[in-house]
């Protein structure tokens, strides 16, 4: 709710920050362990295209808004464990680098196996209070995904869903990093 309302009242301002991704996937993974069990979820968290994957080393180290992209990712987690019972999420954390503008980016998707959105609900997620009628989960009041949104578009960044109604969902989300490699000092 802060986020939602410093966003309506213009008052958002960019907490940037040097961490390893991770541990803050790590820590959203952690958070909702209980309730990927009690749906019997099994969940798997992949990262692409970062260099030496297995050791610590600084390639795993980004800079952006650590809080805000932990919130955005809470929120679609949230939601794919939700709306997904005896199945599979996959979080997956993808750097790439952007040619138009000379940046590395990150993205960073949830995707399940659950019930799946309509293309003519699809509209309605990224809106205020935007629910989705369904029947097997009705609570929430269409806050998450609106808020979501607002946060990505703070950072000039983009955030979408594919989905087809009985088939899953993946959501996702794609910001710039404000600091290249080069430039995060451990």
């Amino acid at each position: 709710m802060m986020d939602y309302a410093s966003i309506s009242s213009n008052k958002f301002k960019k907490n940037l920050q040097i961490f390893d991704v991770r541990e803050a996937i790590s820590e959203i993974v952690e958070i909702m362990d209980d309730q990927a069990r009690s749906m019997k979820n099994e969940v798997t968290v992949s990262y692409l295209n970062f260099e030496n994957p297995d050791d610590h080393s600084k390639n795993f180290v980004i800079s952006t808004d650590r809080d805000r992209l932990q919130r955005v990712l809470f929120n679609l987690y949230a939601n794919a464990l939700k709306f997904t019972e005896n199945g599979l999420v996959s979080i997956t954390c993808e750097k790439n680098y952007d040619p138009l503008q000379k940046r590395n980016r990150l993205e960073i998707s949830v995707k399940d196996n659950g019930i799946g959105i309509s293309r003519e609900d699809q509209g309605k997620l990224f809106k205020l209070f935007g629910t989705v009628a369904n029947e097997t989960n009705t609570s929430g009041i269409g806050l998450g995904l609106f808020i979501s949104k607002q946060i990505v578009n703070q950072y000039g960044g983009i955030i979408d869903v594919v989905s087809n109604k009985g088939e899953g969902s993946q959501f996702y989300f794609i910001t710039t990093l404000e600091l290249e490699n080069s430039q995060v000092v451990q």
